[in-house]
């Protein structure tokens, strides 16, 4: 109800297809927003399996006590690399 007049003082002081665009853009985002919470699982989830194959690999190389004083660091480390 606030955006309609809002909107409309808007379409005044710019052209009509700017006001268009505008609300095209919102639009898309709060659609985003319900799939943020899957794309955070998702995320964590890239990681652990990353972390879990380069492992073995590293325990062969020297950096085995690096990696393990920074564990959380690890996957970025393995993103950096990639």
């Amino acid at each position: 109800m606030t955006s309609v007049p809002q909107l409309a003082s808007l379409k005044t002081k710019t052209s009509a297809p700017a006001p268009p665009s505008r609300k095209s853009l919102p639009a898309p985002p709060l659609k985003w927003s319900a799939p943020l919470p899957p794309s955070r699982i998702s995320l964590p989830a890239p990681p652990d399996r990353l972390s879990l194959p380069p492992l073995p690999s590293i325990k062969s190389l020297p950096e085995v006590p690096t990696i393990v004083s920074a564990r959380p660091l690890p996957s970025m480390l393995f993103l950096y690399a990639l």
